[in-house]
């Protein structure tokens, strides 16, 4: 069932008009016959949302597994090795590079050093 009242009145009969609303009654305010205004409950309101589709190829009906996002055991195993300090001094040692200072800048300040040295 839906009701329709002028401002005047919604503004007289707020609280009843609010009351219709929440039990599920359609209140519609207007202006000069027109309407302006619905009175509805927030779930009401709530948009219906579609079912998302993930991935911008989705649309073409595409399989993918999820193991394919899977990340690569040689390249967690060669980025485990460059971030491991022990085998980078390794590695450093065997290039005939000297050791690492503690500093954040130690490979700027081998570079320097080398460019000193005309190497």
């Amino acid at each position: 069932m839906s009701i329709q009242v002028n401002v005047a009145e919604a503004k007289a009969k707020l609280s009843e008009l609010i009351a219709r609303a929440e039990a599920g009654e359609e209140v519609v305010i207007a202006r000069g016959g027109k309407p302006v205004v619905t009175l509805a409950t927030p779930d009401r309101l709530k948009p219906k949302r579609r079912k998302r589709m993930l991935g911008v190829w989705a649309h073409l009906g595409l399989d993918i597994p999820a193991s394919a996002f899977d990340p690569d055991p040689e390249t967690l195993a060669r980025m485990e090795e460059h971030w491991n300090p022990e085998v980078r001094d390794r590695e450093r040692a065997a290039r005939g590079e000297s050791a690492p200072l503690d500093s954040p800048y130690a490979d700027l300040a081998d570079a320097r050093r080398k460019v000193r040295d005309g190497c």
